[in-house]
């Protein structure tokens, strides 16, 4: 009996799926807590040179891995030491609906000024994934550290900058690449962020012919060895406004009117974009 495509990407069903989605929402509760518990116990001290501001900083990552996504750092041209990490944080204590908001990102900054002082901020990231998204990754990654890797790359380009994109071009969906798979969602203007509702199977953008998903993959994914920390920094800080985002920019740009269209969480995204492209030829 032959095999479709579609079930040879998928590892579990649906039903185990959500049992899976389950257990790793708790986990992933547990890892929260476990991280925000050993941040307030953190022993804060002031820093002397900027060596000794790099232990600190190692020393708050250590101290945050539990819920650790991504991290990025570097030294201003004020000569203080920046480090921004993302953590993911999930919303409520109970199993959402289907396309209900289940986990957000939330990046912590921290500024240390060698013999001044140390600052902090929290703040929310504008990303957001629902049950069924997450329920979607889990089903071919069942493990934290797969499911880390999968959740960086939309991290890595759904920050601030994009957000202010999306708004000015008005952006009804956004599609993003992960590690392999594609995130589809759509802008919430009310909680000014990406709520990403589904993740494709990776094959999907190649056997649908969608030139935006060509492009962003010759963009995204040919730079080695690391090819989206070129845009971590800026993701997890916009102060750290960097050009290495216009080139992202223009290729969203370039496919605005398919992105201006109404999103409808399950709708089959790839016939809109080969819609956009016969009325285009």
């Amino acid at each position: 009996m032959a095999t479709s495509d579609e079930e040879l990407t998928s590892v579990v069903g649906d039903r185990l799926a959500r049992g899976l989605v389950r257990r790793f929402l708790r986990d992933s509760q547990s890892r929260w807590h476990a991280s925000r518990s050993r941040f307030e116990r953190f022993h804060w001290h002031g820093a002397r040179n900027i060596r000794a501001a790099g232990r600190i900083l190692d020393n708050v990552i250590r101290t945050l891995r539990p819920s650790f996504l991504a991290e990025s750092h570097y030294v201003a041209a004020d000569g203080s030491a920046r480090l921004q990490v993302a953590l993911l944080e999930p919303i409520g204590g109970c199993m959402p609906a289907a396309h209900i908001v289940a986990a957000c990102v939330r990046v912590e900054r921290i500024i240390i000024a060698p013999g001044h002082g140390i600052y902090g901020q929290s703040v929310t990231a504008p990303l957001a994934f629902t049950r069924h998204c997450l329920q979607r990754i889990v089903q071919r990654s069942i493990d934290w550290k797969d499911i880390r890797r999968e959740l960086v790359p939309a991290i890595s380009i759904a920050g601030p900058l994009l957000w202010k994109l999306a708004v000015q071009a008005e952006f009804r969906q956004i599609l993003l690449l992960g590690h392999s798979g594609i995130f589809v969602g759509a802008p919430d203007s009310e909680g000014q962020r990406f709520v990403l509702t589904t993740f494709l199977p990776i094959s999907a953008g190649a056997r649908q012919r969608c030139d935006l998903v060509t492009e962003l993959a010759g963009l995204l994914w040919l730079p080695e060895p690391d090819p989206y920390g070129q845009f971590l920094q800026s993701a997890l800080d916009p102060r750290a406004d960097d050009d290495s985002f216009q080139p992202v920019f223009e290729i969203y740009l370039r496919h605005a009117e398919l992105l201006r269209r109404s999103h409808q969480p399950g709708a089959d995204w790839f016939a809109l974009a080969r819609e956009q492209a016969g009325t285009e030829s």
